[in-house]
């Protein structure tokens, strides 16, 4: 089944996660830098989105590499010029909660509450995140392609989701849009896909 090489690919963390437990954190501490027109920016962001999925997915259970990467995702949040909550935050903040017996973490998780205007205004400790891997379609693993960019199996899976879909004469406007959508964030460039136009 074409989901199958989005869970490989999500396996591949395996090494990164090895790596925090051997103490080398290099690629999933906040790592700040200035991102030109965003300002303040993390650089270790999508590589902490992706071992946080993979602890998800993976059903890995380890307190201490969950609470590190949480507070690690609370510095980006606290300093990030986009604020924002995301995925990440999410998905730490339900795997946290599983150790969170006598309130252990209510300190953290009120500090990722007041971490900026968007936490304060959407972030909630008690929203559940789907741990089923299989649970996903292939729409939704063509999103979860594009927010850890892994746009090699992102493209494939595309191109599985197109075929699926049919005679493009008989698509709706929406299954279109979303084509184009995607064909822009791959930046597929050649006859029928469309030139990337924004920041991914």
């Amino acid at each position: 089944m074409v989901k199958g090489k989005l869970k490989e690919k999500i396996g591949e963390q395996r090494k990164v996660y090895e790596a925090l437990k051997a103490g080398d954190a290099s690629l999933v501490c906040y790592k700040e830098f200035q991102n030109g027109q965003w300002g303040t920016d993390d650089a270790n962001y999508t590589n902490r989105l992706r071992l946080a999925y993979f602890l998800l997915y993976e059903k890995i259970d380890d307190e201490g590499a969950v609470a590190y990467l949480f507070r690690e995702e609370l510095k980006d949040r606290e300093n990030n010029s986009f604020q924002g909550i995301g995925s990440t935050l999410c998905i730490l903040t339900w795997l946290l909660r599983k150790y969170n017996g006598g309130h252990k973490y209510d300190t953290l998780f009120q500090r990722a509450k007041d971490a900026n205007f968007d936490c304060a205004c959407g972030y909630d400790v008690e929203n559940a995140v789907e741990e089923d891997f299989g649970k996903n379609d292939l729409l939704d693993c063509i999103f979860l392609c594009q927010e850890m960019a892994y746009n090699d199996v992102m493209g494939i899976l595309v191109d599985a989701w197109k075929e699926g879909r049919g005679n493009p004469a008989d698509w709706n406007p929406s299954d279109r849009r979303t084509l184009i959508g995607f064909n822009a964030f791959l930046d597929r460039n050649h006859k029928g896909h469309c030139r990337r136009q924004s920041r991914g």
